[in-house]
C-alpha cells in the first residue's frame, strides 16, 4: 500500500536533485553567447558556475556517507555546511551577475528562488541528521 501524499516526507535525495537541476540550468543558460558575453567567461562566469558545481558535489558526497561513527557524522555535517556556503556564495554573486549580464529580473529571481529552496532543504537535512545521529555525537563528546 502506498503512503498518502499528506504523510510523505521530503527525501534526502531531493536536495541533491534540486542542486543538480540548478547546475544543469546554469550551464545551459550561460552557454547562450547572446545573453552571456563570452568575454566575461574566464573572469566571472566560470567562478559563478563553480559555486553551484561545488555545492552540488558537496551534497553528493554528503549523501554518500553512511553514518556509522562520530567521524562519519562530522564529515557529513561538514560537507553539508560547505554546500550551504557554496550556495550562499552563489546567491552573493547573483546580484553582480545580473548587472554584468543584464539579466531579467524574472531570471534572477528564478535562480535566487531555486538557491533559497536548496538552502532550506540542506538545513532541514542537516537538522534531521542531528536528530537522527545526535546520540552518536553526544555520546562520543562526553
Amino acid at each position: 500500500m502506498s503512503v498518502p501524499v499528506y504523510r510523505r516526507k521530503e527525501g534526502k535525495l531531493k536536495v541533491e536533485v534540486k542542486a543538480r537541476e540548478l547546475l544543469e540550468r546554469m550551464v545551459k543558460a550561460v552557454s547562450n553567447d547572446r545573453k552571456f558575453d563570452p568575454i566575461y567567461y574566464e573572469v566571472f562566469t566560470k567562478g559563478f558556475i563553480k559555486k553551484v558545481e561545488d555545492g552540488y558535489l558537496n551534497l553528493w558526497r554528503a549523501n554518500n556517507i553512511q553514518v556509522n561513527s562520530r567521524e562519519d557524522y562530522l564529515e557529513r555535517k561538514s560537507l553539508q555546511e560547505q554546500a550551504i556556503l557554496d550556495i550562499e556564495d552563489f546567491l552573493g554573486l547573483l546580484s553582480p551577475s545580473a548587472k554584468i549580464y543584464k539579466l531579467s529580473r524574472r531570471r534572477a529571481f528564478f535562480w535566487a528562488d531555486k538557491a533559497t529552496e536548496i538552502l532550506s532543504l540542506i538545513r532541514a537535512w542537516k537538522m534531521s541528521d542531528y536528530e537522527r545521529y545526535g546520540k552518536i555525537y553526544d555520546k562520543d563528546t562526553g
